[in-house]
């Protein structure tokens, strides 16, 4: 009977146990549907309303220089011809003149025909191998412009050390050294062009901070190739009258009679297209086993006083028979980018968080004529900062103020540090200053009388001049005590000789001689 009762207990100890494990067994799953690592400036209840179908997503205001929105941000991805950046930005680095003409050779465009199903259909520039007329600014422009990637091959051969064979591969090694002088931390490039390779990867931090380092090293040549809409291309034999070669990025392209465009965004200004609707791996059987592409983009718009980068990767690319009519490759990061722009721009305002004249916390002073006094930020103008328009400041914006200490003493000078403020939303820093006293303070009278006294006993000299003091006054007492010693001897054999010299004196006289009278 008791031990009916004691299974009893443990059957139902048990199945609570599988209910716990089951439970959250569920909420795992949901978690990897529902991403965590996912940031909204203000906060979740500020996300865009449309869906956002790329895998890994930043967004980040130039101007004031703060993120407003993030998904999966370092996660490893697929960058396909996003990849592009950064060849543009070592041959920005490298280049002295970009007018300089390039070599050609066959070898730039062989990987193209090598039996690889992964390169065996790029995207093209039009470029004929043995061109002598090409300088570096043409292929930059083939290469950002039209995304061509025989034009990424040349840089990267033109420009890598060693043989032939070893060029390319010097270039990659130099793109993914100069990515972790950036920053970068889960980056590697195995190619110039981006075309798959499973060394090829990086995430849509890493691509933001590639891209925000050209655009702030090498702004106006940078911002002229990737804004460009048409280029013209020096004639070759292929074209021996020249020809031009439109930007792949839908964004930038109007909508006319013969293209009807539904991506165009009027305030777009760049900056690279990337994505494959497939690529290959080899498997264990000699073949390739197919996986489906991904829809990358990265671009940069400016309305009124604000810019805003974003970078998308792994959006999908469906077969043409899944598109929509009128759909292209692009089509959900095209869609991500401009549902992005349109939340960005509605979402956000310039919100006032903090005057250059407001008081934030009073310190106490020690020995002062005040016992305490106002600090103020150290700024020149009142301070403010993107932020939703609906937001409520009181309740978001945080104010921390650190004193270096809780007491200081006087005296304090005017404009002196005595701590910091931190702003923060949600625990990101919006700003950092320094807390300043804006009036001096003086030392109260009796703290200047007790510093005297106190410099006086903390004279190095004062301890031997005081011993000094004291000994001399210990041989004034010895010396008075012998003084006033002898002088009570001499006074006390002074008053005996008064008296006559005392009875020993009158035993020895004589006593006189009288006669007797008979």
């Amino acid at each position: 009977m008791i031990f009916r009762k004691k299974l009893r207990i443990f059957s139902t100890i048990l199945s609570l146990i599988l209910i716990l494990l089951n439970s959250q067994a569920e909420i795992t799953a949901f978690s990897a549907e529902n991403p965590t690592d996912l940031f909204v400036l203000g906060g979740r209840e500020f996300l865009p309303n449309s869906e956002v179908m790329s895998g890994g997503v930043y967004v980040y205001e130039v101007n004031e220089g703060i993120l407003v929105y993030s998904k999966n941000p370092d996660k490893r991805m697929l960058p396909a011809s996003t990849t592009k950046i950064m060849t543009a930005l070592l041959t920005l680095e490298t280049v002295d003149n970009l007018d300089n003409l390039v070599e050609v050779p066959f070898y730039i465009s062989e990987e193209f025909w090598s039996g690889d199903r992964n390169t065996e259909d790029p995207s093209l520039a039009g470029i004929v191998n043995g061109q002598t007329n090409l300088t570096y600014r043409d292929v930059l422009y083939a290469m950002m412009v039209s995304s061509g990637c025989e034009a990424a091959n040349i840089l990267a051969y033109n420009l890598g050390a060693g043989e032939p064979s070893e060029r390319i591969p010097d270039f990659a090694a130099k793109m993914t050294a100069k990515a972790k002088e950036i920053g970068c931390k889960d980056t590697n490039f195995s190619n110039a062009h981006g075309l798959y390779s499973p060394n090829n990867y990086s995430t849509a931090y890493d691509i933001f901070l590639i891209t925000m380092y050209a655009y702030e090293k090498h702004e106006r040549i940078f911002s002229d190739i990737v804004s460009t809409v048409e280029y013209s291309m020096p004639p070759n034999s292929l074209n021996p009258t020249g020809y031009s070669k439109m930007n792949s990025n839908q964004l930038l392209i109007k909508r006319s009679d013969h293209n009807m465009n539904p991506y165009y965004y009027e305030y777009a200004k760049g900056i690279k297209t990337g994505g494959f609707n497939e690529y290959y791996t080899k498997n264990s059987e000699g073949g390739w086993d197919t996986h489906t592409g991904v829809a990358n983009l990265v671009s940069i718009a400016t309305k009124k006083e604000f810019t805003y980068i974003i970078v998308t990767l792994g959006a999908p690319w469906y077969h043409k028979d899944l598109r929509e009519p009128g759909e292209q490759g692009l089509h959900h990061a095209y869609k991500d980018h401009k549902n992005l722009y349109e939340w960005a721009f509605s979402t956000f305002e310039k919100k006032r968080v903090m005057e250059k004249n407001e008081p934030i916390k009073s310190v106490k002073i020690l020995d002062g004529v005040k016992d305490e006094i106002p600090l103020y930020p150290l700024m020149t103008e009142d301070f403010f900062a993107l932020l939703p328009k609906d937001i409520d400041l009181k309740s978001a914006i945080e104010k921390k103020p650190n004193l270096n200490e809780n007491e200081v003493s006087a005296p304090i000078e005017q404009g002196e540090v005595l701590g910091v403020i931190e702003i923060k939303l949600a625990n990101q820093v919006l700003g950092e200053w320094q807390l300043i006293s804006n009036e001096s303070v003086a030392k109260s009278q009796s703290s200047k009388f007790r510093d005297k006294l106190s410099a006086v006993f903390g004279n190095k000299f004062f301890a031997p001049v005081l011993i000094i003091i004291g000994a001399l006054t210990i041989v004034m007492i010895i010396l008075n005590y012998i003084n006033k010693h002898r002088r009570l001897q001499r006074e006390r054999f002074g008053r005996v000789n008064r008296t006559g010299g005392g009875r020993a004196k009158s035993r020895s006289k004589k006593p006189p001689n009288k006669r007797i009278r008979r």
